[in-house]
């Protein structure tokens, strides 16, 4: 009688154990665009020397986590690119010009403007669509 009660807590040690670590794992999924993980909000905006380098500071992240996810999605993968002239004349729509290289070495043919936009308290890149 005493092995199987041992047997027994140590199975509900497991159970617990699994579950816990299953609600851990499921806490831990984020669940916004990669947009809203590399917007900033308009307080950490206002912390910037200006709002042309904020807005190249959010394009610079989505574009690195661009590049570390590697071509997801049917995207061609993205190897390398440079930042331009950020036009701030439309604080809610904010040009920065950005040229691509992707790794098959090919660079898009002439520089793209991504929209740096307001989005509740935020502002987040709104995609290019550029053809590949």
């Amino acid at each position: 009688m005493r092995k199987s009660s041992k047997f027994a807590s140590l199975l509900v040690v497991i159970l617990f154990v699994v579950c816990t670590g299953i609600v851990s794992a499921a806490g831990l999924k984020d669940d916004r665009t990669l947009e809203e993980r590399t917007g900033r909000t308009f307080q950490e905006m206002s912390k910037q020397p200006s709002l042309a380098e904020g807005a190249k500071g959010i394009v610079t992240d989505y574009l690195n986590a661009l590049i570390k996810e590697g071509g997801a999605g049917g995207a061609a993968p993205l190897a390398a690119y440079s930042l331009g002239h950020a036009d701030t004349s439309n604080t809610s729509d904010i040009k920065v010009g950005v040229t691509l290289k992707y790794k098959d070495d090919v660079i898009a043919p002439k520089s793209v403007n991504y929209s740096v936009v307001q989005v509740k308290d935020t502002y987040q890149v709104k995609p290019a669509r550029v053809g590949h």
